[in-house]
C-alpha cells in the first residue's frame, strides 16, 4: 500500500524509520522513529524544514534514546503502534486536504506536528521547535500559504485543549485503510 499512496521519498522515510527501530532494538515503530527517519532522508521538504528549525539527526537520536531507551538485543519487529498508525492516517488526510494524490515527506511532518503527545512531540519540544512555526515553514517552503488557503481553514489549529489537529481527521477514515507495515 505504501507503493500506491506514498511518494518515493516518503517510502524511503518509512524504510529508514524501520531501520531506526532496529538501531535502537525496539519492538514497535513509534512516531519518534518516524521523526528520525524524516531527518535521515535529507532531501525532502520535511528534512529541510527540520534542519532550518535547528533539528539535527544526532540530537533527535540522542533524545529518542533518552526517552524510549535502547533494547537489550535485536528484536526484528517493527510493527506500528496505534499512535504511529494515527500519524500515518493524519498524513493521508493532510495530503488529501492539500489536493495531493500521494503522501510526501511534508505530509508526514505535518502529521507529526499535529500529533499531541508522545516521544516525537517531546523530542521536538526538547529541541526548541514550535509546532506552529514548523507547520508554517512547511507551507512557506511549498509556497502554498496563500495558494490553497489551507492554513486559514485550520490545518493544525489548536483546539480548546491545546492539542493540534487536522480538521476531519478526528477518527480513522474507513475509506483509507491503514497499510500493513510489511508492504512498503
Amino acid at each position: 500500500m505504501f507503493e500506491r499512496r506514498f511518494t518515493e521519498q516518503a517510502r524511503e522515510v518509512m524504510r529508514l524509520t524501520v531501520d531506526e527501530v532496529g538501531r535502537f532494538n525496539h519492538e514497535h515503530v513509534d512516531p519518534a522513529h518516524l521523526l528520525v527517519g524524516l531527518l535521515r532522508e535529507e532531501e525532502g521538504v520535511a528534512a529541510r524544514v527540520l534542519a532550518a528549525s535547528g533539528v539535527t539527526l544526532e540530537a533527535a537520536r540522542e533524545r529518542l534514546g533518552a526517552i524510549l531507551g535502547h533494547g537489550e538485543e535485536p528484536v526484528g519487529g517493527g510493527t506500528f503502534t496505534v499512535r504511529s498508525k494515527k500519524v500515518l492516517d493524519l498524513a493521508l488526510g493532510a495530503a488529501r486536504r492539500l489536493g495531493d494524490d500521494r503522501v510526501d515527506t511534508h505530509h508526514l511532518l505535518l502529521a507529526l506536528a499535529s500529533e499531541p503527545g508522545g516521544a516525537a512531540a517531546e523530542i521536538l519540544a526538547d529541541l526548541g521547535v514550535d509546532r506552529r512555526e514548523l507547520r508554517a515553514e512547511v507551507f512557506s517552503l511549498l509556497g502554498r500559504e496563500d495558494a490553497t488557503g489551507i492554513v486559514s481553514e485550520g490545518l493544525g489549529d489548536e483546539d480548546s485543549t491545546g492539542t493540534l489537529w487536522i480538521p476531519g481527521n478526528d477518527e480513522l477514515d474507513p475509506d483509507l485503510p491503514m497499510p500493513p507495515p510489511a508492504n512498503y
